[in-house]
């Protein structure tokens, strides 16, 4: 039978050969090592007064020495070779007992290559992989050549052990496979690693590397109290974006026209970008939607908006009037023509007004007026339910009523 030994090309092997007697005065004289049972490679004699070592340089080459003080005795190798896989045989000669022999087997491990990694294009990836998209597929190939025995290759995120499968494998290479399906937030920045390794003594062979990926926005969210504006008066208004990777692009736009923001910020990490416009409301803009887009360019269709119906208060044009007759029959036909002179009163700003060039009694306010809820566009209210209504340029006041308010006979 033989003693297992293992060494690894370039490292050192101990091979063991026990010299003690079993006698109490007895004692060693000759030990001999051979290697595959042919020619001595190595000699130590104590025949002699002093002890004296031999190797056979051809095989050896000075990288061999026999220790006897230690327990038991080694043959300590260096810069082992793969040509010093054999087996070796160490015969001990005592002066009474009888010659013993101990054979070894030593076992040279070639390490594998440095790993390469590549990516779904076969391109080898020296640090980063990607970018990718969140959502979408990465697939990552790991190539070790050489190693005796053949080496296994596995792969590693962070320090835990991932799934993986041998996609090909030869006498000399090794193809290890790593596919992640879908790709989330979690994956930017994680660390990879594939290692081989095929011997207990050496540290693996490894390669690795760190996921880069292009995130979309989170949300783009408009900064504001969503508080009525005023015509001609600016105003500043802020938009942020946050976890686009790289950073969002922001932009501003009123019904399908864009706008030029005056300042921009990215935080120092990129998840955070700023934008702001400085905002000039006209009459028109009343009703419009400012809209703030966060896009990541990388991506399509990655843009997230936030919206904002504008409110916009502004005086009556100077000039208007708008007249109803003093009684309280009002046809329909006059009432859209009230509406249509009284157009530009802004809604909210001002409310709806009849004004009979009279001061009217307070109680006179609280008799029903007939309209379609369609015609108090100028109430802030959804319908004609609105209470206390205020004459618009002019100094005489008049209430209106409308909760009961129904189109008249008269009505188309």
């Amino acid at each position: 039978s033989f003693l297992e030994v293992q060494a690894v090309v370039r490292g050192s092997a101990r091979l063991p050969c026990n010299i003690s007697s079993p006698l109490r005065d007895d004692s060693i004289l000759l030990v001999v090592w051979y290697k595959n049972e042919k020619k001595p490679i190595y000699s130590y004699d104590q025949r002699l007064k002093k002890s004296q070592h031999w190797l056979d340089k051809e095989v050896l080459n000075d990288r061999a020495y026999f220790q006897t003080m230690s327990e038991p005795a080694i043959l300590s190798l260096d810069n082992v070779d793969e040509s010093d896989e054999a087996e070796y045989r160490c015969r001990v000669d005592f002066k009474k007992s009888p010659t013993r022999n101990y054979k070894v087997r030593l076992n040279v491990a070639v390490p594998p290559g440095q790993p390469t990694i590549i990516n779904e294009r076969n391109k080898e990836i020296q640090v980063k992989a990607g970018p990718y998209v969140e959502g979408t597929e990465m697939k990552l190939t790991c190539i070790v050549r050489g190693g005796k025995p053949p080496p296994t290759v596995q792969w590693w995120r962070g320090g835990a052990l991932v799934d993986s499968m041998d996609v090909r494998a030869t006498l000399d290479t090794r193809h290890s496979q790593l596919i992640v399906r879908h790709l989330t937030r979690d994956d930017l920045g994680s660390e990879y690693t594939c290692t081989a390794n095929n011997n207990n003594i050496s540290n693996p062979v490894s390669a690795k590397i760190q996921v880069e990926m292009h995130l979309k926005p989170l949300k783009a969210q408009i900064l504001s109290s969503f508080q009525p504006l005023s015509v001609d008066r600016s105003v500043n208004i802020t938009c942020q974006s946050i976890g686009s990777r790289p950073p969002a692009k922001l932009s501003w736009w009123i019904d399908g026209k864009r706008l030029e923001p005056f300042w921009e910020d990215e935080s120092k990490d990129g998840n955070v970008s700023t934008s702001m416009v400085r905002f000039s409301p006209s009459v028109d803009d009343n009703g419009k939607t400012l809209t703030c887009r966060a896009d990541n360019t990388e991506i399509k269709g990655s843009a997230e908006e936030d919206f904002w119906k504008l409110n916009v208060y502004f005086s009556p044009v100077s000039g208007t009037e708008a007249r109803l007759k003093p009684e309280f029959q009002t046809t329909y036909e006059e009432a859209m023509t009230f509406s249509s002179n009284a157009k530009s009163l802004q809604s909210g700003a001002y409310k709806v007004v009849m004004d009979n060039n009279s001061a009217l009694p307070e109680e006179t306010a609280e008799k029903s007026f007939e309209c379609r809820e369609r015609l108090m566009l100028f109430s802030t209210s959804s319908g004609c339910d609105r209470g206390i209504e205020r004459v618009a340029g002019s100094l005489h006041m008049l209430l209106i009523r409308a909760d009961r308010a129904r189109p008249t006979s008269e009505s188309p």
